[in-house]
């Protein structure tokens, strides 16, 4: 498989781990992800939410729970979180599918295929959301994806959205865990402070849920850096 994934690059390609804690052989021979050993310098995305959010006890909570443990990893990069809409027949299709926004320097297939390899991509059910960070020093912010160089303790979220499902709940996660936990309307924004830890490698991201506890919304996340 690394090999696999080596030959990819060469082409131009990303190598995304698909639905890794599906079922496996024999319901579907190569739908589960087995390959624990696998040298995750050459995973370009990990593919958290497959087709719609609906076993609590699913795979998709599983991938979710791999990639937020992975946050709190030593690596200065995470592996981008990617979503899939799986569409095989037409009663997969509807509400609830998770589907991508990609920052791309335009809609070229070579700078969007580079937008999900840097994680400048957010995934949602259904809700638009946008996060920035500043820091307490007012010097330029960063989005998802890209890295904010600051020696400022305190940084501010610029945080927005549109379209959440009724009886949601936004939380924003770090590596020291959730530092913001709160119900939201269906639009709105929020601009948070936050004191930071004196850490190395720190990185902010959010979460949307719905009322039922199904992930609505997921953004990778902006990093932080002294400097």
């Amino acid at each position: 498989m690394e090999d696999a994934a080596r030959r990819i690059h060469q082409l131009g390609g990303l190598f995304i781990i698909a639905h890794a804690n599906d079922l496996g052989t024999p319901y579907c021979t190569g739908c589960h992800w087995d390959d624990t050993d696998f040298d995750l310098d050459l995973v370009d995305g990990f593919e958290v939410w497959n087709s719609r959010w609906v076993h609590p006890d699913g795979g998709n909570p599983l991938n979710l729970d791999w990639w937020q443990r992975l946050q709190n990893s030593p690596r200065p990069r995470s592996v981008p979180a990617t979503c899939g809409a799986d569409y095989h027949r037409e009663d997969e299709w509807g509400a609830g599918v998770a589907f991508s926004y990609v920052y791309a320097d335009s809609l070229s297939m070579t700078d969007i295929l580079e937008g999900i390899r840097r994680g400048r991509l957010i995934l949602s059910g259904g809700p638009r959301l946008s996060l920035r960070v500043s820091p307490g020093d007012g010097a330029e912010s960063a989005g998802v994806g890209d890295t904010l160089r600051t020696h400022s303790p305190r940084v501010r979220l610029e945080l927005s959205w549109e379209d959440a499902p009724l009886g949601a709940r936004l939380q924003v996660h770090g590596k020291q865990g959730v530092l913001v936990d709160q119900a939201i309307a269906e639009t709105g924004s929020l601009q948070p402070w936050l004191d930071l830890p004196p850490q190395p490698g720190e990185r902010l991201w959010v979460e949307i849920y719905a009322a039922d506890g199904a992930l609505s919304a997921l953004t990778n996340p902006v990093f932080i850096e002294e400097g």
